[in-house]
């Protein structure tokens, strides 16, 4: 899955099968296409268990060749 961090600090996933660069329209884009449009591959790992009184907290960090999905838990 590919996606990008907004002006907002906000994931935007793709969920399309095509895109527009410039006057183009490209379906199926490659890597090297949604590179090209600011998008990157989100990489997840597998999200802890959440205990009573806890809450199960994710967030997105772009580490500049991917975005890495971080899990945190946060006592209610």
């Amino acid at each position: 899955m590919y996606g990008r961090i907004n002006e907002n600090g906000a994931l935007e996933t793709y969920g399309k099968r095509y895109v527009r660069v410039g006057r183009r329209l490209v379906v199926n884009p490659d890597k090297e296409v949604m590179l090209s449009l600011g998008y990157k591959p989100i990489e997840a790992s597998e999200a802890p268990t959440a205990g009573r009184g806890e809450a199960l907290v994710l967030d997105y960090v772009d580490k500049g060749d991917r975005i890495e999905a971080v899990f945190s838990i946060i006592r209610r």
